[in-house]
């Protein structure tokens, strides 16, 4: 996405005394350049104080998030070295046993390559743990701009919030938000329609909440704010999906309409609403906030591969699933399958045993992604349909471990957790972490029809008579009866008189 406005156009701004609103995104974003460009943004930001206005949504998710993402900066050649040194202890436990499983005549050379091995590999992690280190105290001393004594991003967030004064809804005025949040979402309707699918982290609900209709918090603000007044509103919000941006060709400036129509509708007559990145802003505003061109250059190279990032996912997601499910996932889908298989009620039995699960076929039916550029990770959620076969055993009456072939089929619902390398080309800047799947459901069961309802030689090796398969016992007189003599309520058509 390149900058909507022409650079004369948008300056013009500046001697209006614009009102400038930052989402929490671009706020916590601040954390990820060197820091002199950190401090070179701040600086600027805090000599034009009087610009900004923070809302209090985006105050509080500020305070949520700052320590983590600050920690991760702050903390990198120590993460590294953690890394590293895990990489390399699992290397040792891999190569003992590896060795072991070759070392049938338990030769004492073999033994003594493995030690030299191990002696070395560790000798590695030590002269690693040592460098992390120093390089640890390096970059500690180098960014501390960022320090928790001296972290002057929060410095700034906070003189903004006291410069703001600006109260949060209250908690009727939130559920009002939230229902309404429940329609908007429904049809697609922006701010922040993507996160319906936002999975529960284990939260307060009312966290969870909050979190879900956070965008919907803050535009109710923004409308809040400007209600009835004149006044040039810029937001500044990084993240560039659909629930933001419209990007329909018949409107060039990619504010969605619903947003243009509430905003002139609670303002005054004079009144213009600008919404752009945060690159477009220090792009257009850099002379007037005295932003040097080394820290303009940085951020436009950062947004620059979020945006190419964000294209990338959004042309590719359904073949970023299916290529992590093939790699990744297998082992967890077939779990789930042998799971949800297990005391099913199957044509009047029940599976008792699950062998050979094999996946036939897997269909994406739909997915959507969650970037949090702040954090370097994607969240897919998708809900895909799954095919399998298996061998079962069944118990039918008194008839236990009868076994026969099914095929069956299962929606599921998942998410992949994915981390991404700035430093690489989208293509390239993937890696899987972990997937969770938040809903397995069952759908239908057949027979493997080349094989008909049971295998009778398998049947046979039981000493079991082949019987009819729908096959019952009386509880009153314990005779076996068909779906024929059935006399109702389970009991057999004698019996069932008595009842």
């Amino acid at each position: 996405m390149g900058f909507i406005y022409e650079k004369e156009e948008f300056e013009q701004l500046f001697n209006k005394q614009p009102v400038i609103v930052m989402d929490t995104n671009v706020l916590l974003g601040l954390y990820s350049f060197t820091p002199e460009t950190i401090e070179d943004i701040i600086g600027s930001f805090e000599n034009n104080l009087n610009l900004f206005w923070l809302p209090k949504q985006v105050y509080l998710e500020y305070i949520r998030h700052y320590e983590e993402i600050r920690k991760r900066e702050a903390n990198r050649f120590q993460n590294l070295k953690e890394e590293i040194c895990k990489a390399l202890s699992d290397t040792i436990g891999v190569v003992s046993k590896n060795y072991s499983a070759y070392n049938k005549y338990k030769l004492p050379e073999v033994d003594d390559s493995r030690n030299k091995l191990v002696e070395n590999i560790n000798s590695a992690m030590k002269t690693a743990k040592q460098d992390l280190e120093k390089l640890q105290v390096v970059h500690s001393k180098h960014i501390s701009c960022i320090s928790e004594q001296n972290d002057i991003i929060y410095k700034f967030v906070t003189n903004m919030q006291g410069v703001s004064c600006t109260d949060g809804f209250s908690m009727l005025e939130l559920i009002d938000i939230y229902e309404e949040g429940e329609k908007r979402y429904k049809y697609k309707m922006p701010p922040g329609f993507t996160d319906i699918n936002k999975p529960d982290k284990g939260e307060e609900y009312s966290d969870f909440v909050m979190r879900k209709y956070g965008d919907l918090i803050i535009w109710k603000e923004i409308l809040r704010k400007i209600k009835d007044k004149d006044m040039n509103l810029i937001f500044i919000e990084n993240e560039v999906k659909e629930d933001w941006w419209n990007y329909s060709k018949s409107r060039p400036k990619r504010i969605p309409l619903i947003l243009e129509e509430e905003f002139y509708k609670e303002a005054g007559n004079n009144s213009d609403f600008y919404m752009v990145t945060v690159d477009e802003l220090i792009s257009h505003f850099g002379n007037h906030l005295n932003i040097q061109p080394n820290s303009i250059l940085e951020i436009n190279k950062r947004m620059g591969f979020i945006r190419k990032m964000e294209a990338y996912l959004t042309s590719n997601q359904c073949n970023i699933v299916e290529h992590y499910i093939n790699n990744n996932a297998m082992e967890e889908i077939i779990e789930n399958i042998n799971d949800s298989l297990i005391d099913m009620a199957f044509e009047g039995g029940q599976i008792e045993n699950v062998e050979d699960s094999k996946i036939v076929g897997i269909n994406v039916r739909e997915c959507s992604f969650d970037y949090d550029q702040n954090e370097c990770q994607i969240i897919v959620s998708t809900k895909i349909n799954v095919e399998c076969s298996a061998n079962v055993s069944m118990n039918i009456g008194k008839k236990a471990n009868l076994p026969t072939d099914i095929y069956a089929t299962f929606k599921a619902h998942a998410y992949f957790y994915l981390n991404i390398d700035n430093e690489k080309e989208p293509i390239n800047a993937i890696e899987y972490e972990t997937v969770e799947f938040d809903d397995f459901e069952f759908e239908s069961i057949r027979y493997n029809e080349e094989n008909g309802c049971f295998n009778v030689t398998d049947v046979e090796e039981y000493d079991y008579d082949v019987k009819p398969f729908y096959v019952n016992t009386c509880p009153d007189c314990g005779k076996d009866f068909t779906v024929e003599n059935d006399g109702g309520n389970g009991f057999c058509s004698e019996c069932a008189l008595e009842h």
